[in-house]
């Protein structure tokens, strides 16, 4: 287990909903990145990140409205920094992807910050509260 201790950091805590109507098999990761610029999967000193999320092997069977458990739900991040969101998720019967990108977000101190990710027969909904520090410019 790796420990990093950050002088000025904001906490965060995540939730990730599913919702949809239909069994869906899905396929994925999301992880979180924090700290200066992120190379792939290079990590050095400054550089950080986290599993969020990843489905269980080969997929996950989904369906109706419910809250997915996290590998990690709760992170420190640079007060002054943002945190990358990276998430590839794609529909095992279809073979298509839900998604496959990238969102960054500032600290929102006493906030929450809202992915909400559309698929064809699913949505899907991170929510990243802030808790601390300072807004980062």
């Amino acid at each position: 287990m790796d420990y990093v201790v950050l002088k000025d950091a904001a906490d965060t805590t995540m939730e990730l909903a599913f919702n949809s109507d239909v069994l869906v098999r899905v396929s994925g990761s999301i992880m979180a990145y924090y700290g200066d610029d992120v190379l792939k999967d290079c990590g050095f000193l400054g550089q950080y990140k986290a599993l969020i999320f990843r489905t269980n092997s080969p997929h996950n069977e989904l369906i109706g409205h419910q809250q997915l458990p996290l590998h990690k739900s709760a992170l420190a991040v640079p007060a002054n920094g943002c945190l990358k969101i990276e998430a590839f998720l794609m529909d095992v019967d279809s073979k298509k992807i839900i998604v496959n990108e990238m969102m960054e977000y500032c600290a929102r101190p006493g906030g929450f910050s809202n992915w909400n990710i559309e698929g064809k027969k699913c949505s899907f909904n991170l929510t990243v509260g802030w808790i601390g520090g300072d807004k980062c410019r």
